[in-house]
This record gives structure tokens, sequence and C-alpha cells, in this order.
């Protein structure tokens, strides 16, 4: 989905009708900015957001991989150090369609790493009173719970 999710949602919308039960990760929120390279003028894609959440809303097994947020800021105050305050208000929709129990965590490194440290997209999303004022249970089911009922226990733990 690297040039957005609108070039390629009725594949995936034919997939999820096809095989319900299939798992199907939208990676990047979904590349609502693009170009999606993090660098240069950009624009929101504000056809592929809501295609996300239409799908989110009707494919209860369709996730998103809250990673590589660099490549979605959209405003001017937004940076690779420290920005991303544009991202809260799309991280609160997310929620409101996905729930903690569909969203999963990835920092997009080593290519974050163009717009910051390793620790720089956790502590953008930390700043945010929205992840704040989730319950640790919550924070767990995005940060690894969700990948780990995914894709196995980490670390070879049985």
């Amino acid at each position: 989905t690297f040039k957005g999710l609108d070039h390629h949602v009725v594949e995936i919308e034919a997939l999820m009708q096809a095989s319900p039960e299939t798992v199907v990760i939208i990676d990047h929120w979904g590349f609502f900015v693009q170009p999606a390279t993090g660098f240069g003028e950009r624009a929101i894609v504000e056809e592929s957001w809501a295609h996300l959440l239409r799908l989110g809303d009707t494919y209860p097994s369709l996730y998103v991989k809250l990673s590589g947020m660099f490549r979605n800021f959209s405003d001017s105050g937004d940076s690779g150090h420290g920005g991303g305050s544009s991202m809260e208000p799309r991280f609160q929709q997310l929620l409101s369609v996905f729930s903690s129990k569909r969203l999963l965590w990835g920092t997009d490194a080593p290519y974050s790493l163009d717009f910051g440290e390793y620790t720089t997209p956790m502590r953008t999303v930390e700043s945010w009173a929205t992840w704040r004022e989730l319950s640790e249970s919550q924070k767990a089911d995005i940060l690894h719970r969700n990948s780990e009922a995914i894709f196995g226990p980490w670390g070879g733990q049985e």
C-alpha cells in the first residue's frame, strides 16, 4: 500500500469478502499521506483514510499497524524529531473504529532513524493525551499482545 490504500482497496475488499477469516494488516496507518517517503511536499489523501475506516468498520479481521509515523506527518509543525501532533486525532479515530484489539505497534526502523532516534515514535505517542488515557491492558494490546495473537509468542515462548 506504499502508494496509498486507495490504489488497493478493491483487491483488499475482494479478499476479505472471499475469505473473511483471513487476517489482513494494513501497514503505516494506511499511507494516507502521499508520497509516503517522508520527504518533500506531501498531501493528505482523505479518500485513503476514509477507505481505511470503512474497511475497519466492516471487516473484523482487518488490523492497522501504527508504524512509519513520519511517513504520515501532515502539518508543518510535525517532524521526525518529536513532531506528530497531527497524528493524535487520527489515532483517536483508529481507536474508535478498531479499538485497542486491532491495532499493532511498529517503529519502521531502520527507516525511522532518518527522522530521529529509535525511541522517537514511542515518545511521540506517549506525549498524546489519548495514549495516556488508555489502560495498561489497552496499551499492551497495541504494543505486543495483538501481534503475539497473530504471529505467536515472542522469543520462542509457548
